[in-house]
């Protein structure tokens, strides 16, 4: 029996240390050196000459199989503190050696200082300047003023604005309408002035000199019509001197149809004709104002269609087209309803087929299913079995003479 506590312990730690020697050092004790961290520096390691890294780890291999190499866990941190302990000395030396280097300087300087002040009186008049300018002299220190706090309120509040009327922001430019009533009014007040513009034109008639402007609102009439040339753009609105309606917009006058325009020429016909019997010189005016009207319709590329013999062949070429489209029209009709009852013929076979089938099956009779149809061409003749294809046979001529 273990009696007293030292032997107990000593014991304990026996058994703690055979247990160590058990553990491999590799993976007890970290070794921190550079080939341990080329294991994860892949990149390293390939900058190295190949010979070299074939050296270093037949090296390794060979002391990893060296018993004096396989060391236990204690041997190895006995190995390290000793380590640690000597170049905790040698720093420790270093110290002292640079603290009595040190000392011997601060000696020399005194000397130095000493020796400069005995023989001071000897220097010229510029030593004496260059002292007088080594002394510093007070600086006077300003406080900076309190500034006001209105005062830089103010100024923040003026910087906020101006970066508020860069960026266009609702309420920073006065001119722009802050709130949707503002808009509106705005809006109504556009309208209001268009209004009178156009009311006033109106009552001066022909009067009105082409260079006048009426004003017109730019977001409403910007997709409608384009600006003329001789628009002018003020204040961010657009002023027009004439509306010019282009090509696209001009409505054509009178009906398209033939039929309703040669009804139209017979009852102009007529209406003319009843005016020569009533009054000729006023028939004649009208004539001479149509025919000025047709010439003047010509030259703006307009085709006035006032020819009854064309107008006539017109519509009965535009009837033939019609009885023609008819025609092939009932066609299509009777197309699909021929399709449709085929379709129902074929559909009914089907059904009945199928009820017959049934009925068969129950009974036990076996009905063989229709032959397929052969492709053409490339089944054979009705007489051969199929198969390959044989060449025929040469004639042996040989026992002939």
């Amino acid at each position: 029996m273990i009696d007293s506590l030292s032997e107990r312990l000593q014991h304990d730690v026996q058994i703690f240390d055979d247990l160590l020697k058990l553990i491999p050092a590799k993976f007890y004790v970290m070794d921190k050196t550079e080939e341990a961290n080329g294991k994860f520096q892949h990149n390293k390691r390939k900058k190295a000459p190949k010979q070299a890294i074939k050296d270093a780890t037949k090296k390794a291999k060979k002391a990893k199989l060296d018993p004096e190499n396989a060391k236990t866990i204690t041997q190895v941190q006995e190995e390290k503190a000793k380590q640690l302990a000597e170049s905790k000395a040698d720093e420790d030396d270093a110290s002292e050696e640079s603290e009595s280097d040190s000392d011997d300087n601060e000696v020399e300087s005194e000397k130095m200082e000493v020796d400069s002040g005995a023989f001071s009186g000897l220097d010229d008049d510029s030593n004496t300047n260059h002292a007088s300018s080594a002394k510093q002299e007070p600086v006077n220190v300003q406080p900076m003023e309190k500034s006001d706090i209105d005062q830089l309120r103010n100024r923040l509040h003026e910087r906020i604005h101006l970066l508020r009327k860069k960026r266009n922001a609702p309420g920073a430019n006065p001119a722009n309408p802050r709130s949707r009533e503002d808009i509106l009014a705005a809006r109504n007040k556009k309208k209001e002035d268009r209004k009178k513009a156009i009311k006033a034109q109106k009552e001066k008639g022909n009067k009105v000199a082409p260079e006048e402007l009426v004003k017109f609102d730019s977001k409403s009439n910007a997709d409608k019509s384009r600006p003329s040339a001789d628009s002018i753009k003020m204040d961010g609105d657009l002023f027009f001197g004439k509306l010019s309606v282009g090509k696209d917009q001009k409505k054509k006058k009178g009906p398209s149809d033939a039929k309703t325009q040669l009804k139209m020429l017979e009852a102009k016909k007529e209406k003319m004709e009843k005016l020569k019997e009533e009054n000729k010189s006023k028939a004649d005016e009208m004539k001479e104002k149509d025919e000025w009207s047709k010439v003047i319709a010509l030259a703006t590329g307009d085709k006035p269609k006032d020819d009854a013999k064309l107008l006539k062949k017109a519509i009965k070429r535009q009837e033939k087209q019609k009885q023609k489209s008819g025609q092939e029209w009932n066609k299509r009709l009777e197309k699909v309803k021929i399709d449709e009852k085929n379709k129902i013929k074929k559909r009914e076979e089907n059904i009945k087929a199928k009820i017959e089938e049934k009925k068969n099956k129950k009974r036990g009779i076996k009905v063989k299913p229709a032959a397929k149809k052969a492709r053409p061409g490339f089944e054979g003749g009705k007489r051969s079995k199929g198969g390959k294809v044989t060449k025929p046979k040469a004639p042996n001529n040989k026992g002939k003479k």
